[in-house]
């Protein structure tokens, strides 16, 4: 019974995501019943500050916002009075990995119409990926792997055609030339009659 009180006031699920650089990422956080969200909290211990997201009063708060996050997070859900509340982090980064903590408050009227507040907290472990290419292998920013490689092994072979070929030449120049004549009388060879 104790344990079914705690849940009622503060429950935890886990959520895994894995994402490429780039992507749009959507963060599932609900309250634990059909409640008005009063806050929404999305944040990241290891920073500071620790805040990716800070909804309060109806309207989103930036000052407590880490400022990586800024301009990067929306919430989807306009209507959150039944609860649900969906979060999205567009282009994520691979410094975007890791365990963020959502929570959202609701206020519940409890037996005697006094007001209670209710905390559902979520805990998402995002991976972000390094974008992977498409179909040919050509990666995000449209290089081709392969073809750097394939760039170097076709100049490496060129050059070493080349440099065969002026041996080559070379070499049979020089055994198919007629020998220099000799430059002065006395050098000729004597012929006999």
């Amino acid at each position: 019974m104790t344990l079914m009180f705690f849940c009622g006031t503060l429950c935890q699920d886990q959520e895994r995501i894995t994402a490429q650089c780039g992507d749009n990422v959507s963060l599932k956080c609900s309250a634990s019943d059909n409640n008005p969200v009063t806050v929404v909290r999305l944040s990241r211990p290891d920073l500071s500050p620790e805040y990716a997201l800070f909804y309060r009063n109806d309207k989103m708060d930036e000052q407590n916002q880490n400022p990586r996050f800024k301009g990067r997070t929306n919430l989807q859900s306009t209507n959150i009075a039944d609860g649900k509340v969906s979060l999205t982090l567009d282009n994520v980064t691979n410094e975007d990995s890791g365990t963020y903590v959502c929570r959202v408050k609701t206020e519940t009227n409890g037996v005697n119409k006094r007001r209670k507040r209710a905390i559902t907290e979520t805990v998402i472990q995002l991976n972000v990926a390094p974008a992977t290419g498409d179909k040919d292998g050509n990666k995000a920013g449209g290089v081709n792997e392969r073809g750097h490689i394939g760039l170097v092994v076709g100049m490496m072979f060129s050059a070493l055609t080349l440099t065969a070929a002026a041996a080559f030449v070379w070499k049979r120049k020089m055994n198919s030339s007629p020998p220099h004549p000799p430059h002065n009388e006395a050098e000729q060879p004597l012929q006999l009659q």
